[in-house]
């Protein structure tokens, strides 16, 4: 199974007021220390990996806003990837861009360089709600996505947020319609959540009122977007047919991934390590090596059956005893019978995984929580 292959780029032009992403605010996206940092990439690529790593099918470059990189430096990162991890000609190559990121000559850049799936973080059309979330970009609108759209080479691709507090459900609504009428591949939807240590949580609290609109912003987002031909494949993620994310299912089924980058974390070889989250150290030499992550086996079979359960499809117990050596552990396969009896996971005739019935999907995290809640 080939891994993947992440990026993360960590400066942006300024912090969202939401983000608990690990990123550096470079004061309007000036002064970026580009080569910096590709050169750090590669002294880190070169310590970890030699002049050969693995062959990789998917790169995505994160962050941040690697949109903010130039074409000069996209096109080294390519080399980077490609002569290092042999990134195979088929790979599905990805980049997240922001608003101020979308002119037609920067969408030929990217697709000429080879990037074949771009990843437009909307989050919202509703001025309001932009001011309500802290989005430090400027407030995406139909120009930019009529720009967006107009452009070929590659698949078109949308993040939005809902559950914002004050949005009306006919406003949520308003920007989904506008946003299927461009007919986009695929559709990652995040829930508005106040992350410990953001300028959003401390001015917001989660409270009975704040859970049951994020509820109804579920219902009405997974309606919508069901309607208009998009599977829900993941509990966040919608696409048309064959749009997948080939990169972020490497995540969620247990596949390997390689991480560069400050903050970045790799699951590889059997072992989860990770970079700190210092781009001042991982740029001045002094880092060379990850992290490796000390969590022991139960904390490992907790996290296949949280991002697995994610998924439509489920988990097979079949492949959690080949990873894992042994089977679910008797007091994990007591909670999940019972959780079978109580119509809240059911097994799939034609593949034998368990999954949680789509009328359930809202209740993902507790159902999760139960099931786990031995192995933490």
């Amino acid at each position: 199974m080939k891994p993947g292959l992440y990026v993360h780029f960590p400066f942006c032009r300024s912090s969202c007021a939401y983000c608990a992403f690990y990123s550096v605010p470079c004061g309007g996206g000036k002064g970026v220390p580009e080569q910096e940092f590709i050169s750090s990439l590669k002294r880190e690529a070169a310590s970890r990996f030699g002049s050969r790593g693995p062959n990789c099918d998917t790169l995505y470059l994160g962050g941040g806003s690697p949109g903010l990189l130039s074409g000069h430096g996209i096109e080294e990162i390519m080399e980077l990837a490609r002569g290092v991890f042999g990134v195979d000609d088929e790979a599905e190559i990805s980049i997240e861009l922001n608003p101020e990121d979308v002119s037609p000559h920067r969408l030929e850049l990217l697709a000429s360089a080879g990037v074949n799936r771009m990843v437009l973080g909307v989050q919202t059309l509703d001025a309001a709600a932009h001011s309500v979330i802290g989005r430090s970009t400027k407030l995406c609108t139909c120009e930019v996505l009529d720009v967006f759209f107009a452009a070929g080479g590659f698949s078109h691709c949308v993040d939005v947020i809902y559950g914002i507090p004050g949005q009306s459900m006919k406003e949520l609504e308003n920007v989904l319609e506008t946003l299927i009428s461009y007919r986009p591949a695929h559709v990652s939807a995040y829930m508005l959540t106040l992350e410990h240590g953001t300028p959003l949580a401390e001015r917001m609290t989660a409270d009975d009122a704040f859970e049951k609109h994020q509820a109804e912003s579920f219902r009405v987002l997974c309606s919508q977007l069901h309607s208009a031909g998009y599977e829900q494949y993941e509990v966040s993620n919608f696409s048309l047919l064959g749009f997948h994310s080939r990169h972020n299912m490497k995540y969620w089924d247990f596949s390997p991934y390689i991480g560069l980058g400050p903050s970045a974390h790799s699951f590889f070889g059997g072992y989860r390590t990770h970079n700190p989250p210092d781009a001042s150290l991982y740029m001045d030499g002094a880092y060379m090596e990850p992290e490796l992550d000390s969590r022991g086996e139960k904390s490992a079979m907790a996290e296949f059956l949280m991002t697995g359960l994610r998924l439509a499809a489920g988990i097979s117990l079949e492949r959690f005893a080949r990873v894992f050596g042994r089977g679910l552990p008797a007091e994990s396969a007591q909670i999940l019978e019972r959780l079978e009896d109580e119509g809240l996971l059911e097994v799939v005739a034609l593949t034998g995984n368990i999954r949680i019935p789509a009328d359930k999907i809202i209740l993902t995290d507790s159902i999760v929580f139960r099931l786990t809640e031995p192995l933490l």
